[in-house]
């Protein structure tokens, strides 16, 4: 008897400790998703025309570009999926906050369009965690960093 009230306490601990993470990753699908944020060095409109050569760099298309909003949209090339009548987007939303004369915020919210998944439709999921975001931040501190270099000497 004190086994299978032992054996029952375990299962209904499992069974407890499973249904805390479904409901964690329930909530977590339906939170929204934060923006990546980052400070850089440069005026907002040094950094606005920065960003687009960096997206440009990523292979990105420009959607939309505001600079007195501070915002620039743009999205990838149209991609296969993993199904054969699936494909994927993605698009990145920018916004731009100057704190000063030499430093700009920098938000980036990056989402998924999936297409031919489901019947429905297709998804625009936004990611909380991608490559991407670090890919842009990096390619666009370099464009920086050589916008900031003094021109090589002609000879």
């Amino acid at each position: 008897m004190k086994s299978l009230l032992a054996c029952l306490g375990l299962i209904a601990l499992v069974l407890l400790a499973g249904c805390e993470s479904v409901r964690e990753r329930v909530q977590e699908r339906f939170a929204t998703v934060p923006p990546k944020v980052r400070l850089v060095g440069g005026g907002s409109r040094e950094v606005f025309y920065a960003a687009q050569g960096t997206l440009r760099q990523m292979d990105f298309s420009l959607a939309r570009a505001a600079e007195a909003q501070g915002m620039i949209n743009a999205f990838s090339r149209i991609r296969s999926g993993d199904g054969p009548r699936e494909a994927r987007q993605f698009t990145l939303e920018i916004r731009l906050v100057a704190l000063g004369p030499t430093e700009t915020e920098v938000s980036v919210l990056l989402r998924e369009q999936v297409e031919g998944l489901l019947a429905n439709g297709a998804t625009n999921t936004p990611l909380r965690e991608h490559g991407l975001y670090e890919t842009f931040f990096a390619g666009l501190r370099k464009v920086l960093a050589d916008k900031s270099a003094p021109p090589p000497e002609r000879k």
